[in-house]
């Protein structure tokens, strides 16, 4: 499901990433939510990204999180079943590059949770810069700029700003 590559000075023109970009849990989770004031906006985006524009991926942790807020009456309205959750998914994994997990993005994770004197349940977010920093992605889409912010390493950009 991927478009054709524009040349990259076309899509600097265009306003698209030049490199691929991380997509964040609350991506997905407005994209799948529809009593979200955000769904159509991350329908959008996450459109783009499957086809191509910007080139997008995701990580392991960025899925099990996505499962774990989308099955959560808690959390959203209308939770997806874990059948449904399952074919999110899957659908996820068949369209977008899925960054494997490796030893060096711990060892990343543990230098920047160091760096950035981070504690408690700040790690997972640490552990994101980490695994896109150890795969060379720069761009990270989310609407929780203020954990990311601080981390120089990246860029961090809202699409429901």
């Amino acid at each position: 499901m991927t478009a054709t590559a524009r040349p990259e000075s076309e899509q600097a023109e265009a306003g698209v990433e030049s490199g691929p970009v991380l997509l964040d849990t609350n991506v997905l989770v407005y994209a799948t939510n529809r009593d979200s004031p955000f769904y159509d906006r991350a329908q959008q985006v996450l459109q783009q990204a499957l086809a191509g524009e910007p080139a997008a991926c995701l990580t392991p942790q960025i899925l099990a999180e996505y499962y774990a807020v989308v099955t959560d009456p808690r959390r959203v309205e209308s939770p997806l079943t874990p059948r449904q959750a399952r074919a999110q998914i899957e659908a996820l994994l068949q369209a977008l590059e899925v960054l494997p997990l490796r030893a060096s993005s711990s060892r990343q994770m543990a230098e920047l949770a160091e760096r950035y004197r981070i504690r408690a349940q700040e790690v997972y977010d640490v552990q994101v810069v980490a695994a896109m920093l150890d795969h060379g992605i720069s761009t990270i889409l989310t609407a929780n700029e203020r954990d990311f912010r601080r981390f120089a390493e990246i860029e961090v950009r809202n699409p429901f700003a």
